[in-house]
């Protein structure tokens, strides 16, 4: 035991030694990331023995060692030595947090009484600061459909405060409409909200509270920072109708509907879109204040239709009128036009217009 006791003392004793025929070197380096908080030395601490008194004096440097400022944060073990005791072995390290890139230096300055008298020495230590490295890859989409799943992670390789991570989505405006703690970020809320259909939003991932610069794991020199646009686009409503469209974009064409027939009294919707993954989206159009005009007028009753939905469609069903149909010759016929006017959950005044010969 005495042995290993007379190593240990020797090593501390190079240590210092080391400190104070090194004065104003380079003694280590350090690598760190911005944001987040690193130890000056790294891994170990500046370890002193025999210690009556001592003082510490810590500066942040700039590249050419130039002074930034004062480290006020450290770890001292004892904090304090009593006077009159008999030498103690004295612990120190400081941390620190630096929020740009760059090279920076680390200065310790030490004045001490030990067991021979009165001493100093100065460390310096190299600190090399870099962006930090985002773990897996991001798939954020400039633009998202309502109702797809988005879930993604912004944790970093170096970021070590796990609890440190927190979000926020802000609206065009800057107003906040959802935020939440950790590095993994869920969409789905927000494409849920139909009122969000056709707004652009910013999501803003941080670290201590502020947001940061990265670099892509597959794209190290390629510098983001963590703050990503979306927009909410709205689906295109597509219709599956047994009329003819009037809507200019086709060749005029006669058909000749039996209203006999049920399925040719209902007009299908849907939206669709194609996502950004090659994915389709569908959504069932929810149909509301539905108006519609006909003519001749008396073709259908007074109420003129009725919505309801069934899968991922809306249907709009003619409310045909037995005393028109009941007054036709059997093989008689008639032109009949229609306009729709409706709104849904992503748009208000839809208009369509359809024509079709009616043949009883």
């Amino acid at each position: 035991m005495k042995k290993f006791a007379g190593f240990l003392s020797f090593g501390l004793f190079l240590l210092v030694t080391t400190l104070i025929q090194g004065q104003g070197r380079v003694v280590d380096t350090v690598n760190t990331v911005v944001y987040e908080k690193f130890k000056v030395p790294g891994d170990k601490q500046i370890v002193l023995t025999n210690i009556k008194d001592i003082t510490f004096k810590s500066s942040l440097l700039d590249e050419n060692q130039g002074f930034i400022k004062d480290i006020e944060t450290a770890i001292q073990e004892p904090k304090t030595i009593k006077a009159g005791e008999r030498g103690v072995m004295v612990r120190y390290q400081v941390e620190d947090v630096i929020e740009k890139t760059g090279n920076y230096f680390v200065k310790i300055e030490i004045n001490y009484t030990d067991e021979k008298g009165r001493g100093n020495a100065t460390a310096v230590y190299a600190v090399e600061v870099n962006y930090p490295t985002i773990a897996s890859k991001l798939n954020i989409q400039p633009r998202y459909y309502p109702t797809e799943k988005v879930t993604f992670s912004f944790a970093t390789v170096e970021f070590s405060n796990i609890s440190g991570y927190s979000y926020s989505i802000e609206d065009a405006s800057g107003g906040e409409i959802a935020s939440g703690t950790g590095s993994v970020i869920s969409l789905d809320d927000v494409l849920k909200n139909d009122t969000y259909v056709g707004r652009t939003f910013k999501i803003i991932g941080k670290y201590n509270g502020e947001p940061f610069d990265y670099k892509m794991i597959d794209k190290p020199d390629e510098v983001k920072t963590s703050i990503w646009e979306f927009s909410v686009s709205k689906p295109n409503l597509d219709e599956y109708v047994n009329w003819f469209p009037e809507d200019g974009k086709r060749e005029k064409k006669e058909l000749f509907i039996s209203p006999l027939n049920e399925n040719l009294l209902r007009f299908l919707y849907v939206y669709t879109g194609l996502s950004s993954d090659g994915n389709l989206v569908v959504i069932a159009p929810k149909i509301t204040s539905l108006r519609v005009e006909c003519n001749p007028a008396e073709f259908l009753t007074s109420r003129g239709g009725t919505t309801t939905s069934q899968g991922n469609f809306g249907y709009v069903i003619l409310d045909l009128n037995q005393s028109y149909l009941d007054a036709m010759e059997f093989c008689d016929d008639a032109p009949v036009t229609l306009t729709f006017r409706f709104n849904t959950q992503y748009e208000r005044n839809v208009e369509r217009k359809y024509s079709a010969t009616i043949v009883k």
